[in-house]
């Protein structure tokens, strides 16, 4: 995070690597399917109730390509692991679009900032590596751009200082646990909306901190109003498909409240997207008991049930978070579990269950697959290692 800390108004960090996340989708050089994978990763962060900064390190397929993606003002981010110093530039790059900055017009971007003082997008001013004590020159690029060499523009500097000394988000953590919905989804750049199954959590509240020009409610067979809250989907940079924008909240609501649940909806841009509970409490309990895994060669298998997986995570020493499973139940995992905890939902409803997984062994040999990291064969490209974090200013 050197290159990081060159760059941009950052004094300390402090970091932790958290468990792999694993994600059925595989990332491709034209940008297919990481704008998906950021929305995990965003609803990752209000799931888990936190405030620090996620950066998903994904590895790739490919060396040539989309190698980033970046939320526009709030603190998720992904990037690939192709290369220490190419890895480190999309990190700072991908960071500038979280802090709020848009592209600087060079290389071809997409969505060229319109208010850069510099049309040709370079930095425009002397700059200084107080780390290397260098002297950067004012005619190389800023690196918000997609030419080379790079430093940052005193226009972005500045922009990024005040952004972070405001401390600004799409969202307000509550502090206190209490029962809650994770709803979380998409809005394609021509206004279609994709809501997500909704997933019962047990954490803090993660909400918007303004309305906005969408809402998402709740309501019970009679159509009476459970939840209601308005708010605007955050944009992402870097080749994104369509302009994409995605939302992810958890809200409060109590566990009477969850009973009378048959409905949850968006509405926005003159589109709506709604889920309808499809089994009741005991049904679905029902379904999750009788759910079986198996595991053969890398992959966990779910049988027995026709209800949509959407996360669980392993509970061993080394704790995997998956995301949604593909339509026949299976999925690869990066893990030696012998136990996983699962969530079953209908797309309204769910409960969580603890499933053995049958026909699991722990390899010795697993926790050296992950050191060797020049042996790229051995990645799982579903794996993400997210890396949390917090940091502080330059002043």
């Amino acid at each position: 995070m050197q290159r990081l800390r060159d760059i941009h108004p950052i004094n300390t960090i402090v970091a932790t690597v958290r468990a792999p996340y694993t994600s059925s989708y595989t990332l491709a050089s034209d940008g297919t399917n990481w704008s998906s994978m950021l929305s995990e990763i965003y609803s990752l962060r209000a799931l888990n109730g936190s405030n620090d900064e996620y950066y998903g390190v994904a590895h790739t397929a490919y060396t040539r390509g989309v190698a980033g993606i970046g939320c526009i003002g709030a603190p998720t981010a992904l990037g690939w692991n192709w290369g220490l110093t190419s890895m480190s530039e999309v990190m700072a790059h991908e960071l500038g679009h979280n802090w709020g900055r848009q592209h600087a017009p060079c290389g071809g971007v997409a969505g060229p900032n319109p208010s850069s003082p510099y049309a040709s997008g370079i930095t425009g001013a002397f700059g200084w590596n107080v780390r290397t004590n260098t002297l950067m020159q004012s005619t190389i690029y800023d690196l918000m751009g997609y030419c080379s060499p790079t430093w940052i523009s005193d226009y972005n500097y500045g922009a990024v200082f005040n952004y972070r000394k405001s401390n600004c988000a799409g969202t307000i953590t509550a502090g206190d646990v209490q029962p809650g919905l994770l709803i979380w989804g998409s809005v394609a750049g021509d206004g279609t909306i994709t809501l997500e199954p909704a997933v019962r959590v047990n954490g803090r509240s993660v909400l918007p901190v303004q309305p906005g020009s969408f809402t998402a409610s709740a309501t019970d067979a009679n159509r009476a109003q459970i939840f209601s809250i308005s708010f605007e989907p955050t944009d992402m940079l870097d080749d994104a498909p369509g302009d994409e924008q995605h939302f992810a909240f958890v809200v409060p609501i109590s566990d009477a409240d969850h009973v009378r649940l048959r409905t949850l909806s968006v509405t926005g841009s003159g589109r709506r997207a709604e889920r309808s509970a499809k089994l009741s409490s005991g049904a679905l309990d029902a379904i999750a008991n009788s759910a079986a895994l198996g595991a053969t060669a890398g992959n966990v298998h779910v049988s027995g049930t026709a209800a949509t997986c959407r996360s669980c995570s392993c509970a061993t020493r080394r704790p995997v978070t998956c995301s949604r499973w593909h339509a026949k139940g299976e999925i690869n995992l990066l893990s030696d579990a012998t136990d996983v905890d699962l969530v079953f939902t209908d797309g309204v409803h769910s409960t969580p269950k603890r499933k053995p997984l049958r026909g699991r062994q722990c390899p010795a040999v697993f926790s050296r697959r992950r050191a060797r990291t020049r042996r790229h064969d051995r990645y799982n490209q579903s794996d993400v290692y997210v890396v949390q974090w917090f940091t502080s200013m330059k002043v």
